[in-house]
């Protein structure tokens, strides 16, 4: 069937987010001298020593929705999508999450999470949407994606213009993250929200494609945005979510449970900032 070959690639796609300590031989931790590679610059502390957990708050007081799966019988054909949360949610995820998505305002799809079995605990930040609808009369139609978190009692919601096409499936060669969906929904903790668009240190990017690091933005001890470094890759997006305008931002590399602060600190504001980290 169609979608056990999807369930397939999710499993070989989705990034493993649960930290694993390094050996207790490994002397390199707080090393800040050269010793020939370009991360020994960098002084690598244990994120328990301070106490640093890379969960944001965004709890609510919203109750699970009784949302009702539509009636194949009531249209012609489908699209099927594997979304991704975003990485901001993906440490609240649960096994009771719910996610649905409407079409002008029309319920097409409810689907529970996608469980990974890892070998020492599960995860639940993917999708298999099987969305129902029929052939288009209109240019493009309005896509609402909503994700009640049980762990967070919210309702996240995501607006997005498209198109539905029979029989698309999109989301298994290529990540489809509904990236905008912790940003729309939180107006009432973080009414600021600061777009980030960070140039790494490529000492920080030359890691193989298994190894989990990270960029996270912390005022004090919150953290207040998230994002996964790509192997390779030398720019890294996300979202800093502020309680007010101003407040000031430490940047921190994490490397499974180790963290280097990186340089500068920045000013939160509803803005873009273009930043050349150190």
């Amino acid at each position: 069937m169609k979608i056990q070959l999807l369930s397939l690639a999710m499993f070989a796609s989705l990034a493993l987010m649960t930290g694993c300590s390094k050996s207790d031989d490994d002397e390199s931790n707080t090393n800040s001298g050269g010793d020939g590679t370009g991360r020994a610059r960098y002084e690598w502390l244990s994120m328990n020593d301070k106490a640093l957990s890379l969960d944001i708050d965004f709890a609510g007081n919203d109750s699970k929705p009784d949302w009702q799966s539509p009636s194949p019988a009531d249209y012609e054909s489908w699209m099927i999508y594997q979304v991704t949360l975003p990485y901001e949610l993906r440490s609240w995820a649960s096994e009771d999450d719910l996610m649905a998505v409407f079409i002008n305002d029309k319920i097409r799809v409810v689907a529970s999470p996608a469980i990974k079995d890892l070998a020492y605990s599960q995860t639940y930040e993917t999708y298999i949407l099987k969305i129902l609808g029929n052939t288009e009369n209109t240019m493009r139609q309005q896509f609402d994606y909503k994700y009640y978190s049980a762990r967070l009692n919210r309702i996240f919601e995501m607006q997005t213009i498209g198109h539905f096409n029979p029989e698309t499936v999109l989301g298994v060669d290529t990540e489809f993250c509904l990236l905008d969906l912790a940003r729309e929904s939180v107006d009432d903790i973080y009414p600021v929200v600061c777009t980030l668009e960070l140039e790494l240190p490529e000492e920080l990017t030359e890691e193989s494609d298994d190894t989990e690091s990270y960029i996270a933005v912390f005022v004090g001890n919150e953290c207040r945005g998230i994002a996964k470094i790509k192997a390779k890759e030398d720019e890294v997006r996300l979202f800093a979510y502020g309680k007010k305008s101003g407040e000031k931002a430490d940047i921190y590399c994490i490397n499974y449970s180790y963290y280097t602060k990186l340089k500068p600190t920045v000013s939160l504001e509803n803005d873009t900032l273009l930043i050349s980290l150190e």
